[in-house]
């Protein structure tokens, strides 16, 4: 796993600690790549739902 910032890794370790069984946490994912290269820090996803963070 690589972080780009200390922020970056502050808010995925306080996500991680919080983070319910079901849900995952994904790195640097692109948020609508048939549309442009945008890609969220940080994406948290649970079931069908996804929320980006940039």
């Amino acid at each position: 796993m690589v972080l780009e910032s200390l922020p970056e890794r502050i808010v995925y370790q306080i996500l991680r600690s919080m983070a319910l069984p079901d849900m995952e946490i994904d790195l640097h994912q692109p948020i609508m790549p048939d549309v442009g290269p945008e890609k969220a820090d940080l994406t948290l996803r649970r079931r069908d739902t996804a929320c980006f963070m940039r």
